[in-house]
């Protein structure tokens, strides 16, 4: 299991931010606990809270001097939003990938989408909560998330964000999946009652955290199984 840091910009506020800690440190307890029942013995995982930081030799506004520098390369100043692939090959390309392996959790307080649409692509949404790049990272924005009026929506909306993003992160739903599975975007998605189902807009996150919350679920059975699934295939994969 590769280690986890978590960063999120200075507008990020502290109450978020715990909250997306806590959302990831319960996630992995929860593959833990997946993979226990099934017999796996997992390495330990490291979970590395950066926040927002910057690198006092780098001289301010060169490459990878702090975590302003990801959305000054990535935003769009005609749609004022960040475009969430172009963040995430920031995060590829950073040099403490290449030398440390691991997953990346980028929280944004800017509007989000996954790319510039293109005249084919008239029909998507204006915004995305998040974009991930599996095995790799996600940037979430709490944006959108900021114009719902009653704090415990707010709280149970980008609590489910960061498990939903962070599964995808882990390979969930698993590609050899077939059964209850939707495509959308060139995404798979869960259709059980879970947190890999899709939200478009922040009334279905609401509605389905609410659900899974009634429910007490996180993970459908078709999700766990997918967590050993993608576990062992990492466990033989040469990275």
């Amino acid at each position: 299991m590769k280690p986890v840091s978590i960063m999120w910009t200075q507008g990020v506020e502290t109450a978020e931010a715990q909250l997306v800690v806590t959302a990831v440190r319960d996630f992995l307890r929860l593959v833990y606990a997946i993979g226990h029942e099934a017999g796996l013995a997992l390495p330990p995982t490291t979970i590395r809270p950066f926040g927002t930081w910057y690198i006092p030799s780098r001289p301010e506004g060169s490459p990878y001097w702090g975590t302003h520098w990801y959305v000054e390369n990535s935003f769009d100043s005609t749609r004022q939003q960040v475009i969430g692939t172009r963040f995430l090959d920031l995060v590829r390309d950073e040099p403490w990938q290449k030398s440390n392996p691991h997953w990346d959790v980028a929280v944004i307080e800017h509007d989000l989408i996954d790319e510039i649409p293109t005249c084919a692509d008239e029909d998507r949404g204006e915004f995305v909560f998040g974009t991930t790049v599996p095995e790799l990272a996600a940037v979430l924005s709490v944006y959108r998330l900021r114009g719902l009026v009653r704090a415990e929506q707010r709280e149970r909306g980008l609590r489910r964000l960061v498990l939903h993003y962070f599964g995808q992160i882990l390979g969930l739903p698993s590609r050899s999946r077939e059964s209850a599975i939707v495509m959308l975007d060139g995404r798979r998605y869960c259709t059980n009652r879970c947190v890999m189902r899709r939200a478009a807009t922040v009334e279905q996150l609401v509605l389905l955290a609410e659900q899974e919350r009634e429910d007490q679920i996180t993970l459908c059975r078709d999700c766990r199984r997918d967590v050993i699934e993608v576990t062992i295939m990492r466990g033989r994969s040469p990275n």
